[in-house]
Order: C-alpha cells, then structure tokens, then sequence
C-alpha cells in the first residue's frame, strides 16, 4: 500500500494554484514522521510542539515568528535532504508529484478540477507504472483539511469510474482504494512534507524563486528521460524553459 498525501497552495488572486505532495510506501510512514519530528529538536522547548508549515518557516511569521533566520534555514535545508533521502532505512525515498496551473492560460477552467485530476493521474501512472513490473499496489490520498473536501470524494469517484471529467488525457484511477481523506495537517507530519513541497512549487512557478525546486527536481516521478511528476500547465509550453516543459518537449 502507498499514501499519497497532498496539499496546496495559491489563492484566486496568485497566477498559479498549485497542488503538491509525495507518494509514501507504508513502511516508511512512521519512519519518516519520526524523523520529522526529532527535526524539532532545534526549536526551543517552549515552542514545541510546532507545525513545519513552509510559508512561516521561510519568512517567520506566525508560530514561527521568534526563531531566527539561520535556525529557520537550516531546518528547511533538513525538511529538504529528507524528501530527497528518505529517512534511515527506508523502504525507498518518497516520490514527489505537483501540478502547477497557470491561470490565466486556460482562463474557462475549474483550477481546483484541472489542477487535481492531473495531479492525481500522476500518481496513478507511477503505482500502474510499478505494478507492471511486478510490484502491485493500492493507494489512499490523504490531504489537509480544506474547502474542496466535498468536492474532491465525488470527483474522485468519477476518476475511478470513467476517467477525466475535463480535457485531460487521463484513463481510469484505477490504482485509488478510497476517495481522498482529509485530516488536520497539526497532526500529520506527512501532510507537512506535502505544504512543504506544494509551497516550494508554487515559490518557483509565481515568484521564479526556484532554490528549492532545484534541490528536489531529481524526487518527482521521472522514467526514461520524462519528468512525470512535475506538470506545468500552461498555454505555449513549448516555449517555456522549465524542467516540466523541457522533459515534455
């Protein structure tokens, strides 16, 4: 069994909406909460227990307000080798997925709608992708809890039944054993490390701040050559110089 767990990031005011997250083997869940959790360690005692949310980590507003620069740095250097390493003895490292939407490039479309439907059809491709060579698995997507909840479960289901509800070229979800899960992202370090990766994304795409991007480009889904994993979703991609758009091209 994998874990797919996901977040989000971008408002209707931003050009991109962005969902991000990482497909976990269910061995190394547990593992991999630990981990982040001994990362706490360098935050001061009375600070604890604190949520690794990535905005306020890189710009110390909220709960992270108080923890200086290079501490904040450091961690988010550490979140980083996690996502790329895996934590000691890990079955295999995560497997990274996000979709960035451009909004003003398909301007009729649901961006919730389009955004997750390729998001999730990544991750289907990858499980189908293993399960052809033997290693056969289901999946169950876990997200924070959000506004698109009661969405999401009915879309889902139409993903598993008959494929896109869009113009995307996806077939059956089949690899999904549930509609997504939604939970508190306070009690679930897994959901953190999908803030964290759907926050860099989004830093990249919206802002052209691609240091972290960078780092984890080599743990989103790639085979032979394609970067499956990271889609860029925008009109004229054949111009744009991206690692999403170059593997596309």
């Amino acid at each position: 069994m994998y874990l797919l767990y996901l977040d989000e990031s971008g408002s209707p005011n931003h050009k991109y909406f962005v969902v991000g997250g990482l497909l976990v083997h269910e061995q190394d869940v547990r593992r991999i909460a630990t981990a982040v959790d001994d990362l706490e360690l360098a935050i001061p005692n009375e600070m604890r227990p604190i949520e690794f949310h990535a905005s306020e980590m890189r710009s110390g507003r909220g709960t992270w307000r108080g923890i200086s620069g290079p501490v904040r740095a450091e961690l988010i250097d550490r979140v980083a080798d996690l996502l790329i390493h895996g934590p000691q003895a890990a079955v295999r490292p995560p497997v990274l997925f996000a979709t960035a939407f451009h909004r003003r490039s398909f301007p009729h479309a649901d961006p919730i709608e389009r955004s997750y439907e390729e998001f999730f059809a990544r991750a289907n491709g990858f499980l189908g992708r293993i399960a052809s060579a033997g290693d056969r698995h289901r999946c169950i997507a876990i997200s924070d809890n959000t506004s698109v909840d009661k969405r999401l479960q009915p879309l889902m289901r139409a993903w598993q039944k008959g494929g896109a509800t869009t113009a995307a070229n996806i077939g059956r979800l089949e690899s999904y054993a549930e509609v997504p899960l939604f939970v508190d992202s306070k009690q679930s370090r897994l959901i953190q490390l999908a803030d964290f990766v759907a926050h860099w994304v989004f830093r990249a795409y919206e802002s052209g701040d691609t240091r972290m991007l960078d780092r984890l480009l080599d743990n989103f889904d790639t085979n032979d050559g394609r970067r499956h994993g990271l889609v860029h979703l925008m009109r004229g991609y054949e111009d744009c110089d991206c690692a999403a758009c170059a593997s596309r091209r």
